[in-house]
């Protein structure tokens, strides 16, 4: 016995004695010893999978920054950077710089640090002017930033912002055409013109519209000297329809390389940007027109309403010919975010979200969820949707449902969708002011609830532009950048 228990004590202090252990026991002791290294590298192999997933993760969110419309990360904190009122708050919603008019008239382009408010530089376009004194105006000066510079239509005259009775509208006595340098705001460029009601910006010209006694006048200069290049003259309204209000104001922008002209009385021209007329919508518009919009870059589209409630949404053909436009089932949905990951895609909304094949009107897919929409965000092969106080998400090539997320028995005002890349964001807004709205976060995969944030105190509403968070606060009528 007692050699038994000395023969017990040895194996277990691990003394290599093969005469007083019995059988051989090292093999076994090996398979024990190699155990643990296996199984040290299975943990590893998961650990080092696990960061090369993570790694990629980060990546993709850090490549979406870039998208236009994502915001930068956005957590469960909802700071007031700074607040404005009127004009004085335009800043919040440019990209770039914007036009402030000071008390005596003049006015300038303005860049500010989109995350403090502070202003950072500035070009003088307007000296001192009487008539806009003591009053802010729209109608009046406009610029825009284009490819490194900006381009300013910079007029004296303009329309009182006033909240009571439309005011009348003080005549401009003096246009002018200024360009500058984005970074610097070194000239390129001025010269003056007779007059002009907005303008689009082209490569090395930009194209003034101009209403002169109810005919809307197009006009392509040289962005550096001022030539004409060309001039179209639009028919006047009564060419078109003998009834409805006179126009009062026309508007350009450019939308798929071509240019569209609208003005306030409901007409509409697609212009080619070398002069040529494709299309005059106003002769077009028939009963249950709903007005023409320039949703997308890439195209130009109109809704109508049929004598059965149904939506449909007409996409101009590129060369004018209405026998190739595109007829859709369904409004069009407003993509306020696109990365580029279904190319080609368009979405309208009946009732339920379709997706359609914007080259050939082929309906890809139709959601079997009862949800309609008005905005989309699309990313990552993904289409998110808000409705009725939820967020949807769609997998953008088969249209199947991967998850909901939301308080659907919550009435929600806002029906805008956001994303800062990693999660979804919806704004639930204080319905009539009451209440305090709150900013619900779901991860864009799992569609996890990440976070609510209570909007900060005063703030009723809530929008995006660009990359930031801008809030409303109803009480002062006052706009606050958020952080």
């Amino acid at each position: 016995m007692g050699r038994g228990v000395m023969q017990e004590v040895v194996v277990d202090d691990g003394t290599d004695d093969a005469a007083q252990v019995g059988p051989p026991t090292g093999s076994r002791r090996r398979r024990g010893w190699l155990a643990v290294p296996v199984g040290l590298v299975v943990v590893g192999v998961l650990v080092a999978a696990q960061h090369t997933i993570d790694d990629r993760e980060r990546s993709e969110i850090a490549r979406l920054a870039d998208v236009p419309g994502v915001l930068e990360p956005v957590d469960q904190h909802l700071d007031v950077v700074t607040r404005a009122t009127g004009a004085d708050a335009a800043w919040m919603f440019t990209p770039e710089g914007s036009v402030v008019q000071a008390a005596d008239g003049s006015q300038a382009y303005v860049w500010r640090d989109r995350r403090t408010g502070t202003v950072t530089g500035s070009v003088a376009l307007l000296g001192p002017t009487p008539a806009l004194a003591g009053s802010q105006f729209y109608d009046g000066t406009a610029c825009q930033s284009d490819g490194g510079r900006v381009v300013c239509l910079v007029s004296d005259g303009g329309t009182p912002d006033s909240r009571g009775p439309k005011p009348k509208a003080i005549e401009a006595t003096s246009t002018r055409v200024i360009a500058f340098r984005a970074d610097d705001g070194s000239s390129m460029a001025e010269w003056p013109i007779d007059g002009g009601d907005s303008f689009a910006v082209l490569p090395g010209a930009v194209v003034v519209a101009t209403l002169r006694d109810q005919t809307a006048a197009v006009t392509s200069y040289d962005l550096l000297t001022g030539e004409v290049r060309w001039q179209l003259q639009l028919g006047s309204r009564t060419e078109l329809d003998d009834g409805g209000e006179a126009a009062q104001h026309v508007g350009i922008r450019l939308a798929d390389d071509r240019l569209v002209v609208r003005s306030d009385d409901g007409r509409t021209a697609v212009v080619s940007t070398e002069g040529h007329l494709l299309r005059d919508v106003r002769v077009e518009a028939g009963p249950g027109f709903l007005g023409w919009s320039t949703i997308g870059p890439d195209h130009i589209s109109c809704a109508s309403l049929g004598s059965d409630g149904v939506p449909t949404t007409t996409v101009l053909s590129a060369d004018g010919t209405p026998q190739d436009d595109l007829v859709l089932t369904g409004q069009e949905v407003a993509m306020t975010v696109d990365d580029g990951s279904l190319p080609g895609l368009m979405l309208t909304s009946a009732g339920t979200v379709e997706a359609w094949d914007a080259t050939s009107g082929r309906s890809l897919w139709v959601t079997d969820d009862p949800v309609s929409a008005e905005q989309a965000i699309v990313l990552r092969g993904r289409v998110y949707v808000a409705g009725a106080g939820r967020i949807v998400a769609f997998d953008g090539r088969s249209g199947a449902a991967l998850w909901t997320a939301g308080d659907p028995d919550r009435i929600v005002v806002s029906t805008s969708l956001l994303t800062d890349g990693r999660n979804i964001l919806l704004p639930q807004d204080s319905s009539g002011g009451a209440g305090r709205g709150e900013l619900v976060a779901c991860d864009a995969v799992t569609g996890d609830e990440a976070f609510r944030a209570r909007y900060p105190d005063g703030v009723t509403d809530l929008v995006s532009n660009g990359r930031q968070l801008v809030g409303y606060d109803a009480s002062s009528e006052a706009h606050a950048l958020l952080r």
